[in-house]
């Protein structure tokens, strides 16, 4: 709270002594600097900074990437300064004379979407978040979804100083066409569409960001003649991937040309007809188009036999453990999932395939997979494995899916790459937007173990915390190490007739510590009405506290969780039986349902969209037995995340329901 008060009086202050340039103009802000003047001193060169608007300390260092020493040692007078002087020059001794940073201050602006936190926009752009708090102090404490973040440009010109990142990040403006972009980056259309699968080509949202490659600076494009032919001809267009640049090479002219005749309006959009112009030596078919198709396999491919790769360490090279035999059980709940597909009419070649857990037989299994004109690929597991399959995907345009890795940012930079588990923070992201919908006018308490066991939730609860006080919401804090027994519930919350419960507690005693006096309370007072919300590891403790959980009516936030009473469950649980002649480990999550719902859901994609079903699959959400599905592409560029996260509840009637989360 401290700093917000800082912020709040330097704002306050600024605005009493506004500069000269402000005062003159309000609404315009000089330009930030992209170059730097440089001065030799005694020998040693040194960079010419002008101190900016909300530069600080830390934003100069992370610019020139120098530790806050090295500014005081050749900026003293800095040293005794609470605050950066805007407009007064800093000396920043050179480090590395071939760095350029020509694009070090340049910055595009995002859109906070649901479930985004800064680590996740840190991996995103391929920029650290310290480096996103400097440009966006007030960011530190929290974000909100529709919060515009300055982000910094991790695109340099010349010898990269933090990222070999190859793309600048562009933040679309109104007017904007990809044409236009492509003028403007001397780039082609078809190069941004490419680099952004995400996007529509006609439709482009006012704030999205979209990449666009930085070497594309050194294209050469033609200069178009003023005149164009009359005579006109007429075609329609086919797909909503043709463009307004891929129509003209089809018919061997110009974008301007297709624009004059079309007085000059961008009519390329599935369906409409364009007028071409006519050249005298052009017959009206089209010429042959550039040879840059993808794998024929690729060609939206529907109906026939599909191929389908599952890569898991199945180790039949050794004694089966534990770890290998769950592994089993997802093919398992797999192969019952296509055979359900099967009698659907589907045609299916699956390829089960042992990676061992070694990555040399991952990298002699891919040389394999080329000649297997695969239309999918399920697994690997380790994140190494992951990496070397998920570029050989990409290369060939095949689709992968991720079913268990959840530390892994392959999605993030491959349009072709499914992440089925939620990532962590964006799990807990969302949890908190359903949670804060829940608490309505309830009297919201922290019940916290503080024996120094239970601290891995801490930040969830803090964010917690801060959103309350910003929005004026009281809250009190019980310490079950000084209070074990809630005896001062009556002192803190006399009048309380609606709480709302949350806890930082983990662990199978820790949650008995909270649920017990709790539970007693509500003995005390009956008509004393309680929500405990809790976490997705108390689902290893639902037999133990199943009669506290409902009669304090608990919530618990997961990405899987498989109903007992679900009809389903209980017939693929008896066709595992029947076909494999064994029960089910005992395990959380199941895999053989988890198999099965992963089967089940792209196998039902391939046969519904064809092998690029990554063109329609956001349309598709899945409520299955112990999973559900609802993808979207995390970025314009990358590949997608399943964003479906599942409330189970326990009800004082003793009724456990399950409610999914979808991302409208």
């Amino acid at each position: 709270m401290r700093f917000i008060r800082l912020v709040l009086f330097l704002l306050f202050v600024s605005s009493l002594f506004p500069t000269e340039a402000a005062a003159q103009t309000s609404n315009r802000k000089p330009a930030p600097q992209t170059t730097f003047s440089r001065k030799i001193i005694n020998g040693k060169e040194f960079y010419l900074y002008r101190i900016e608007e909300n530069d600080n300390i830390n934003s100069v260092c992370i610019k020139f990437e120098v530790e806050p020493e090295i500014i005081f040692q050749y900026n003293p007078e800095t040293k005794q300064r609470d605050t950066l002087s805007e407009g007064h020059l800093l000396l920043i001794p050179i480090r590395y004379k071939t760095a350029q940073i020509s694009n070090a201050e340049k910055i595009f602006n995002h859109i906070v979407s649901s479930g985004e936190t800064l680590y996740s926009l840190s991996i995103i752009y391929g920029v650290s978040v310290n480096r996103i708090i400097a440009l966006n102090p007030e960011a530190e404490e929290v974000i909100h979804v529709g919060d515009t973040l300055r982000i910094p440009q991790n695109a340099v010109e010349g010898p990269p100083i933090q990222s070999q990142d190859a793309y600048i990040y562009h933040t679309i403006a109104a007017g904007e066409t990809l044409y236009s972009l492509s003028k403007r980056y001397r780039t082609t259309v078809e190069s941004i569409v490419d680099d952004n699968p995400g996007i529509d080509p006609h439709h482009l949202a006012i704030g999205e960001v979209i990449r666009i490659a930085s070497n594309n600076k050194n294209i050469e494009t033609k200069e178009t003649p003023a005149s164009h032919p009359q005579a006109v001809f007429y075609y329609t267009v086919k797909s909503k991937k043709e463009t307004l640049e891929s129509v003209a090479r089809k018919f061997g002219t110009t974008p301007e040309e297709i624009l004059a005749v079309n007085k000059g309006r961008n009519l390329v959009q599935k369906g409409n007809t364009v007028a071409i112009p006519k050249k005298e030596e052009q017959a009206v078919a089209p010429v042959a188009e550039e040879k840059t198709a993808a794998p024929a396999h690729r060609r939206a491919k529907q109906g026939g036999t599909y191929n389908v790769a599952v890569m898991l360490p199945f180790m039949t090279d050794r004694e089966a453990d534990v770890r290998s035999s769950l592994y089993t059980e997802f093919y398992e709940g797999f192969l019952l999932a296509a055979d359900s597909m099967k009698r659907a009419g589907m045609s299916l070649r699956i390829y089960a395939l042992d990676t061992r857990g070694s990555r040399a037989v991952v990298d002699s299994l891919i040389g394999t997979l080329a000649k297997k004109n695969l239309d999918l690929i399920i697994g690997p597991v380790e994140n190494a494995d992951i990496a070397a399959v998920a570029a050989f995907a990409r290369q060939e345009g095949i689709n992968m899916v991720n079913p268990f890795a959840v530390k892994n940012n392959e999605a993030n930079r491959n349009p072709h790459v499914f992440q089925c588990n939620i990532p962590h923070e964006s799990l807990y992201a969302r949890s908190r937007e359903k949670l804060f919908e829940e608490i309505g006018d309830k009297s919201v308490v922290f019940v916290i173990d503080d024996s120094g066991s239970e601290n891995s939730k801490s930040d969830h609860i803090d964010r917690i915390k801060t959103k309350l006080l910003q929005e004026g919401k009281d809250f009190v804090e019980i310490s079950l190490g000084q209070d074990p027994y809630m005896e001062t519930f009556d002192e803190m919350l006399p009048k309380a007739t609606d709480l709302f419960v949350l806890t930082n507690a983990t662990g199978r005693g820790a949650v008995g510590k909270v649920v017990a006096p709790l539970a007693k309370l509500k003995d005390d007072k009956p008509r004393l009405n309680i929500s405990l919300y809790g976490y997705p590891e108390w689902q290893m403790y639902i037999k133990e506290y199943i009669d506290p959980f409902c009669r304090l009516n608990t919530t618990i936030f997961s990405r899987f969780y498989s109903l007992p009473s679900d009809a389903m469950a209980a017939k693929v649980q008896d066709a595992f039986l029947s076909w494999f002649r064994k029960d089910m480990l005992q395990a959380n999550p199941q895999h053989v349902f988890l198999g099965y719902d992963t089967g089940l859901f792209f196998l039902t994609a391939l046969q519904r969209f064809g092998n690029d079903f990554e063109n329609d699959i956001e349309s598709v959400a899945y409520s299955g037995i112990q999973t559900c599905f609802r993808f979207r592409r995390i970025n314009n560029w990358s590949g997608f995340d399943n964003e479906a996260i599942l409330f189970v509840h326990f009800t004082p009637t003793f009724d456990i329901t399950r409610e999914t989360l979808l991302t409208e």
